[in-house]
């Protein structure tokens, strides 16, 4: 199911997105790849991806599997969205 809206958020031309994290309190292996996996077609599509809000287990579990060399963290939501610059 992600995976059919981020291809309909890609097909209406967003090329600036981020995954706000805040209310996650656990992330496993499925999570890891979803972020990975989204990466990875955000990218293709020419679009950039962030990561907002990641707390405790969750900031950890991105930082030990270095999901965030990968997808820039973010600690807000409004962070992440200055992250991206002026609109063009």
């Amino acid at each position: 199911m992600w995976e059919l809206r981020l291809a309909e958020i890609l097909a209406d031309q967003a090329r600036k997105l981020f995954f706000d994290l805040s209310r996650i309190t656990i992330l496993d292996s499925t999570g890891i790849g979803i972020l990975v996996v989204s990466q990875g077609k955000i990218n293709k599509a020419g679009a950039k991806l962030r990561i907002a809000g990641a707390t405790g287990f969750v900031e950890d579990t991105l930082k030990i599997t270095s999901v965030d060399k990968l997808i820039q963290l973010f600690p807000t939501t409004a962070e992440a969205a200055a992250s991206f610059g002026a609109p063009t």
